[in-house]
């Protein structure tokens, strides 16, 4: 298992609930099944926000697959790149013109994106000129995103975070140490009704879950497919293309 932090740490942020983050992180470690392929990120910043913790559940064979396709002299992949991506999974084929109108770019950084979506195997450039994302199934390891918030104390802002990341996850959750019987259930009640799981501390090393949240489908978002290809960059560069950590 890696941890991997994909952002500077809020040196703002309390000791107290950075030990939060990091007992539940090692807890949350412990309990993922042997075999599970899963990547834990760490304050990852998402453009609209810092996510504590972030688990992306992986299907290897496909991680495998871009690995070896994504080299070391492979495009690095960009914001841009990745609201195209975003834009081209949810369509069957686009004019250079339709691509360039929904990025607001212009030739040369058009250019650029088309370079990096096909220098990574992510995309077809046919000889009409049209451009084509290849499947997901080939091209997005990624199978489901859970993001998790804790606050020591300031749980409303908690929950406003981790429904803010439910653009681009499947879960998201928000992390508390061990409060009042009446306080988790205040709690617990404003998660059930934004869809918000919630996850309290029961000891100094072990967690529960108090509250399921709202599971949603994949969200092909600007962001997933960020950590999509992040997740590939990041493997490959710790040389473990096809040979992964599992916990």
């Amino acid at each position: 298992m890696i941890a991997y932090n994909v952002g500077n740490m809020k040196s703002s942020k309390h000791n107290s609930e950075q030990a939060l983050v990091e007992a539940f992180n090692r807890a949350y470690v412990k309990t993922l099944q042997k075999g599970r392929n899963v990547r834990i990120f760490t304050e990852a910043n998402t453009n609209w926000g810092t996510v504590d913790i972030l688990s992306v559940h992986f299907d290897k064979s496909t991680l495998c697959h871009r690995c070896k396709e994504v080299n070391g002299t492979s495009p690095e992949f960009s914001n841009l790149a990745a609201y195209a991506m975003a834009y081209l999974s949810e369509s069957s084929s686009v004019t250079m013109a339709e691509l360039a109108n929904y990025l607001k770019a212009n030739n040369g950084q058009l250019f650029q994106v088309i370079e990096i979506l096909t220098g990574r195997g992510l995309a077809y450039v046919y000889k009409n000129g049209k451009v084509r994302a290849r499947s997901t199934t080939n091209t997005f390891a990624i199978k489901d995103i859970l993001a998790f918030e804790a606050k020591i104390s300031d749980w409303k802002k908690a929950i406003t975070q981790a429904e803010r990341h439910l653009w681009f996850t499947n879960s998201s959750f928000v992390i508390m140490p061990n409060l009042t019987r009446q306080t988790i259930d205040k709690i617990r009640f404003e998660c059930a009704n934004r869809g918000i799981g919630l996850i309290t501390q029961s000891g100094t090393k072990s967690f529960k879950i108090v509250a399921e949240p709202l599971r949603k489908r994949h969200v092909d978002s600007f962001f997933s497919w960020k950590l999509n290809e992040l997740l590939i960059d990041r493997s490959i560069g710790n040389g473990q293309s096809c040979d992964f950590e599992t916990p």
